[in-house]
């Protein structure tokens, strides 16, 4: 899901929430005004300031193809509503008409709004208190005409059910949302052609992954992976071949260490790859070295009818190493320079501290 999606979503949210909660206010107004409790007056400016907002949120989110936030018409149109019952309902519970509002102005994640609402709802309901000690709401009678007390259960209830239905809708919306981040986190940390975690994986969680304790409980290991005569792959069979060998060889590290704990195939760019493991025994870990060796020295790929072999040259470093390597960057070093070794000695082979 894009961004423009996930505001989409959002914003049809918050218009079907809205249009909720004014619908069932606008109703219990009608049906008071029927029963000969409410003023028509009053319930035709309730549907100006009601309705209006909403038409143009409506109006906009249709414009825009539901993309643009949406949250400044939710906070002006539905305040400008609260601050219109705030001063003319005729039982003090109205307060609670705010609740509803908040949880579904959460989903836009903005501490700042949220907080400046509140401030507002403090202050809209001080200033009503004043009026209503000091009997100046009175001006509003000739609009409200209110002819019954108004029971606060109905209240009550309504906006306790509300405020629980848009609680579990915002936390849906905001698992979506949550949903999305790891998503792009996880393409992030992938290799696009290859499918194996990249070097920006290794570099943001080696501390975390791969906790190097020196000559004491850790077991990291290391193996420096490198395509022998990679380049000739490009330049005799063109660089779609090329692809092909990175994506096989991918597969074939991938088959070995999937299962295995804690440990992880990368590509570290270009034809070079990695296994590190946090958790495998310097001989295991040999021994897989050597698996993947000699598994891709049996391989052979096909181009135009003809067979082609790959071979890889490793360096491992393990555990025994631990001596020489204060850190896990300088395991990672050491790796790579018995990968040059082994590259020196012949290549297809693997080198390693016995």
């Amino acid at each position: 899901m894009s961004e423009k999606e996930y505001m989409r979503l959002i914003n049809r949210n918050i218009l079907r929430g809205w249009s909720i909660i004014g619908g069932i206010l606008l109703l219990s107004y009608v049906i008071e005004v029927v029963k000969g409790l409410r003023s028509v007056p009053y319930v035709i400016i309730f549907s100006i300031i009601l309705l209006g907002p909403i038409i143009y949120s409506l109006a906009k989110f249709k414009a825009s193809n539901g993309s643009v936030s949406l949250k400044m018409e939710f906070i002006f149109g539905y305040g400008l509503l609260y601050t219109f019952v705030m001063f003319s309902a005729e039982t003090p519970v109205t307060f609670v008409y705010i609740l509803p509002m908040v949880s579904l102005l959460i989903v836009y994640c903005d501490k700042i709004a949220l907080a400046g609402l509140y401030i507002y709802a403090v202050a809209i309901n001080l200033i009503s208190i004043v009026l209503q000690c000091s009997g100046k709401l009175e001006l509003f009678d000739v609009i409200k005409t209110f002819k019954g007390q108004m029971t606060y259960w109905e209240i009550q209830i309504a906006c306790i059910i509300l405020t629980g239905l848009f609680v579990v809708q915002s936390c849906d919306l905001l698992i979506k949302r949550n949903n999305i981040i790891f998503e792009l986190r996880d393409d992030a940390f992938n290799d696009s052609l290859t499918g194996l975690k990249n070097k920006r994986f290794l570099e943001e969680y080696k501390g975390d992954l791969f906790k190097f304790t020196h000559l004491k409980t850790s077991s990291v290991s290391v193996a420096f992976i490198d395509i022998d005569d990679f380049k000739q792959f490009n330049t005799n069979y063109g660089h779609t071949f090329g692809d092909e060998v990175l994506k096989s060889v991918a597969v074939t590290m991938m088959a070995l260490t999937t299962d295995l704990p804690n440990t992880y195939a990368l590509r570290n760019g270009g034809d070079e790859f990695l296994i590190i493991s946090a958790s495998m025994l310097p001989g295991e870990f040999i021994k897989l070295s050597k698996n993947l060796c000699d598994k891709i020295r049996s391989m052979t790929l096909d181009y135009q009818g003809k067979d082609v072999g790959v071979t890889i040259s490793i360096g491992v470093a393990t555990k025994n190493d631990y001596y020489k390597c204060p850190d896990f960057d300088a395991l990672y070093e050491l790796a790579d320079a018995r990968n040059e070794q082994a590259k020196n000695e012949g290549k297809n082979r693997v080198i390693y501290d016995e």
